[in-house]
């Protein structure tokens, strides 16, 4: 999803004299991209909760007991099912296609429904390898999606306020490494 400081440019219309349309638009908008409602909540929850259970069921089905189980091409079918229509009603929110398009969140989104269009597909044996890593690639909507924001604006502010803790630790780590090394090979040798 489109983090908070940018979901502005894509609002449709602001709140004077709309159309039923207009107006409809709007409150997706609303309740998609800034969900405050306790409904919007629990939705942005359950499209966690199903990006969780396809990341799972992605790496579970690579097992070699459970690996051709129908489970998983039909929780991969419900999981798809709730990923397009987010993707249908996010586009119909946002005024700017084209704009939202080039976003981040937007190639999220759509390659997180790409895999459900070749997974019945008979011959797909040479793309497995790529649509299980399409699959894998759907762990970053939890990351992007609203529901995480507050985690996500957390970890990036300790990160940035400890910048100069980590470039030190790392800088040791890496004297050590060379002192270590330096001396495991002048006793090897």
């Amino acid at each position: 999803m489109i983090n908070s400081n940018s979901y502005s440019n894509f609002r449709p219309y602001s709140n004077d004299n709309l159309t039923k349309w207009q107006q409809y638009r709007l409150d997706l908008f609303e309740f998609i991209f800034n969900p405050s409602t306790y409904i919007s909540k629990w939705c942005a929850f359950l499209i966690t909760f199903t990006i969780m259970v396809a990341v799972t069921g992605s790496c579970l089905e690579t097992l070699e007991t459970l690996n051709d189980l129908l489970f998983w091409k039909i929780l991969e079918l419900c999981c798809s099912i709730v990923f397009i229509i987010e993707y249908i009603l996010k586009m119909i929110a946002v005024k700017n296609h084209l704009n939202y398009i080039k976003t981040a969140g937007h190639f999220i989104d759509f390659t997180s429904i790409i895999p459900i269009f070749f997974i019945f597909a008979p011959n797909i044996s040479n793309i497995v390898g790529f649509l299980k890593i399409l699959k894998l690639f759907r762990i970053t909507k939890v990351i992007s999606s609203n529901s995480m924001r507050v985690y996500k604006d957390l970890l990036i502010e300790t990160l940035s306020k400890s910048l100069y803790g980590l470039k030190l630790m790392f800088f040791l780590i890496v004297i050590v490494m060379i002192f270590s090394s330096t001396i495991l090979y002048e006793i090897e040798k």
